[in-house]
């Protein structure tokens, strides 16, 4: 299915209201520092030590889609 047939059929159930609702907020985060983990972290495992952990930075990313359902 398309975007656009996915919106076309939100919009047969009376569901286009929230299809509207404008960009959703999110929260970002870098990418590529989060693959180089996930990369340590396998390659520990695979070497029989424990897991690497680390904490990623984040942003939290405010849009006008974050509000109260009508």
């Amino acid at each position: 299915m398309t975007a656009r047939g996915a919106l076309g059929s939100v919009r047969t159930q009376r569901l286009d209201r929230y299809a509207r609702a404008g960009p959703l907020s999110t929260v970002r985060q870098v990418v590529a520092r989060k693959g180089e983990i996930a990369v340590a972290s396998l390659l520990a495992v695979i070497r029989g030590g424990p897991s690497a952990a680390d904490t990623l930075p984040t942003e939290l990313v405010v849009r006008e889609g974050t509000s109260a359902f009508p």
